[in-house]
């Protein structure tokens, strides 16, 4: 973990893809929160025990520990709503402990785009001042896959580790 926290300070990586390149940044972002990656497979995938890391440990998230790779985990707490609230912030800092901002959501109603627009910003144990890793994502698909681009508007607290992503915030964002 260490060397990879050394070899991306002072980087800044911008992922834009579907779906598989969310997951691929919100494990980076995890790797380098927690200086491990996240469990890879679904809590409640049977049998969890074909599934092992290089340790020979389960991979498998607990259902009281949903994975930021799974969004399924996060069914039973609230669905993607709580899933990107969490990853977000929440209101108390969330999964990335406040270094997190997303402007994601998604609608019920078909016709509208499922965005997703997250930066995460490392401690400075990678980085010094705003030399921090920075690692930020786009992803869109709408009904037709023509949409425009709306653009980014971050607000920066992932620096200072005070993003949150209210219930109401997240609401706003869907209009």
């Amino acid at each position: 973990a260490d060397e990879a926290g050394i070899c991306l300070k002072n980087k800044n990586l911008f992922f834009v893809g579907d779906s598989l390149t969310r997951y691929q940044f919100l494990s980076l972002a995890y790797f380098l929160e927690y200086k491990k990656w996240p469990m890879r497979f679904q809590a409640g995938l049977q049998p969890c025990l074909d599934h092992i890391d290089e340790d020979g440990n389960p991979s498998c998230s607990k259902t009281e520990e949903p994975s930021v790779c799974a969004v399924g985990d996060w069914v039973d707490f609230g669905g993607w709503n709580y899933f990107f609230q969490s990853i977000g912030g929440g209101t108390d800092g969330g999964v990335f402990n406040g270094r997190m901002e997303s402007q994601s959501v998604r609608s019920s109603n078909r016709n509208i785009s499922k965005v997703d627009t997250m930066q995460y910003v490392s401690s400075t144990e990678y980085g010094e001042g705003r030399g921090h890793t920075i690692l930020s994502v786009y992803t869109e698909s709408g009904s037709t896959g023509m949409e425009p681009f709306h653009g980014f508007n971050f607000m920066g607290c992932g620096y200072n580790a005070t993003c949150t992503y209210t219930p109401e915030r997240y609401n706003q964002n869907k209009k």
